[in-house]
Parts: structure tokens; sequence; C-alpha cells
């Protein structure tokens, strides 16, 4: 009984796709939904994934990033509902809990 209870808020807090995050918009230092930042690759360390099209670099907290807009597919990974499907990085914005995902989903690109 105890796991049919667990199944189910998992899946409902898997549904609302906040991971854990405040869903009135606590998740780190993300500007205003929809905006880009300038790319700025300088402060991503040696062995990030390529920042390619998205706004700031994958190992930065920051605005939201469109997913697919990096080579590798990091945002594909993390964000698609097919795979991990933490779309809060690609409709909220870019926080440290995406930034860990980036180190945990994304061989052999690292944040670290």
């Amino acid at each position: 009984m105890k796991s049919v209870v667990l199944l189910a808020m998992l899946t409902a807090a898997c549904a609302v796709g906040t991971y854990g995050r405040d869903p009135g918009g606590g998740g780190g230092d993300a500007g205003s939904a929809g905006a880009k930042a300038k790319p700025d690759a300088s402060s991503a360390p040696a062995n990030a994934p390529p920042q390619d099209q998205c706004g700031h670099s994958l190992c930065s907290t920051g605005d939201l990033l469109d997913e697919g807009c990096d080579s590798p597919g990091c945002t594909i990974v993390i964000c698609d509902p097919g795979y991990l499907g933490d779309v809060y990085c690609c409709d909220q914005g870019w926080d440290q809990q995406c930034i860990d995902e980036v180190d945990e989903l994304c061989a052999p690109y690292s944040c670290d």
C-alpha cells in the first residue's frame, strides 16, 4: 500500500514538472520567462557543453533555455518529457538543479 501512495505522489510531482521547486517562481535567479540573456561563454567550465544557440551557458543559472538550442542535445534530454522531462528548465528558468542535471545526463560534458 505504501508503494502505491509513493507512486501516486511521484506521478503528481512529475506531472507538475517543477521537480521540488517552488511553483511560485522560486527557481533561483532566473529572469522573466521568455527573455533571453546575451551569450556569455566566458563563465563556462572548460568541459561545458557547447552553448551554440542557447542564451547562456548550460553551466550558468539564468533565463530559460530553448529545448534543442545546444548541438549535443543536453537541453532535449533535460527538458523533453520523453526523456527526463524537467520542463522547468525550458519553461521557467535555468537554475542550479538544471546545471546538476547537465552533470548527471550530458556526459562527457560537465559543469564541474
